[in-house]
């Protein structure tokens, strides 16, 4: 599966790969998704993040697929 927008993000794609890698042990969907967001360029300040928020509902139309290639 391939989003063009998550591919235009500006995320440093590689720190992202690095900072998954560097996790000891078993780690869940919900943080692989942090981990992903937490690197996102944004205007707003990162220490108190209170919720985290995607525009694109195409992404929520797949939940069989993460769910099953991210038990």
């Amino acid at each position: 599966m391939k989003q063009p927008k998550i591919e235009n993000w500006p995320i440093d794609w590689e720190k992202v790969r690095q900072n998954l890698i560097a996790i000891k042990g078993d780690f869940d969907f919900q943080y692989f998704v942090k981990a992903i967001y937490i690197e996102f360029q944004s205007a707003f300040d990162k220490d108190k993040i209170l919720a985290l928020g995607d525009k694109n509902p195409d992404y929520s139309k797949f939940p069989g697929f993460f769910k099953k290639n991210n038990p």
